[in-house]
């Protein structure tokens, strides 16, 4: 299952300073019923008889996750943007 939204800047301003605060979180959310979780998580449970445990497992991340900052101020005619 997938969901997927727009996302939107938030813009602000303080004094003659123009901000934005933009980004988006993107969460993954693995179940793996035989233990066999693919490359990017690196959970391992290993059993007594040193053997793979065949458990279920749960996990998460957000390594693509990401938040950004920009703001333009007017100076001597022309915008410095940051």
């Amino acid at each position: 299952m997938a969901v997927a939204s727009a996302s939107h800047a938030v813009d602000f301003e303080v004094g003659d300073t123009k901000a934005s605060v933009y980004g988006y979180a993107k969460l993954d959310i693995i179940y793996d019923v035989d233990d066999d979780m693919g490359n990017l998580v690196t959970h391992s449970e290993i059993t007594e008889d040193g053997e793979d445990s065949q458990d279920s497992h749960f996990n998460m991340h957000a390594y693509q996750s990401r938040i950004g900052f920009k703001t333009t101020t007017p100076v001597s005619g022309s915008d410095l943007v940051t």
